[in-house]
């Protein structure tokens, strides 16, 4: 071992930044004594490695020649760092992912502005961007979404207050997707409430996300 407690703590607040913005990637540690390393635990498939499985982790970390292996937890994929250059590596690449992600929610909110939609914007490291379009039966965003991409008539004759309308604007806006951006866009119409308003979901990969944000502008 060729590592102090001050050495694990700075790799800790290295790769503690790192999985901050992360929603599936958690850092810890068992006990201090003697300096042990932090483990990494991945809750979700991440773009790194792609399943979310010891054998698809540990290729990745094989691969990258890192001294850490990947096991199974309850709550997903484990891996524990053999030194200190394996976390550094690690911690490298989820900060990458994430200046990646931002970028790309940052080019598609630029876009849209200009065409009148007013979204939510999220992004995660593992490569999935989330547009959420709220209070869809009240206000122009759906509209102005579909008219952005050469269907101005695509909410014509919907009631979008309405379930059965919501329905088939969800139907027609997952085909007008996957005709922009290609097949498995996901998109979802949520029915609103007093306290909850309606509003359109749509999940894409960067590279969709990059392929809509090339349409509208």
């Amino acid at each position: 071992m060729s590592w102090t407690e001050a050495d694990v703590h700075e790799l800790l607040l290295l790769l503690g930044a790192a999985a901050r913005w992360t929603d599936h990637v958690t850092v810890s540690r068992d006990g201090t004594e003697p300096p042990c390393l932090p483990h990494l635990v991945w809750h979700e498939a991440d773009v790194l490695f792609g399943a979310l499985e010891p054998a698809s982790v540990q290729a990745w970390l094989t691969g990258a020649d890192l001294n850490a292996t990947a096991e199974s937890c309850k709550s997903g994929v484990k891996v524990t760092l053999g030194d200190i250059a394996a976390g550094e590596y690690i911690a490298r690449c989820l900060s990458a992912r994430a200046d990646s992600a931002r970028a790309c929610v940052t080019r598609l909110g630029k876009a849209l502005r200009p065409r009148r939609v007013r979204a939510q914007l999220s992004g995660s490291p593992a490569g999935k961007v989330t547009v959420t379009i709220w209070e869809l039966a009240g206000s122009p965003e759906a509209a102005n979404l579909a008219a952005a991409l050469g269907a101005d008539g695509l909410v014509e004759g919907l009631n979008l207050y309405l379930t059965d309308g919501q329905d088939i604007f969800e139907d027609r806006m997952r085909w007008l997707l996957t005709g922009v951006v290609g097949a498995g866009v996901y998109v979802e119409v949520k029915q609103g409430c007093d306290h909850d308003p309606s509003r359109l979901t749509i999940e894409l990969t960067e590279d969709q996300a990059d392929a809509l944000t090339a349409r509208l502008t």
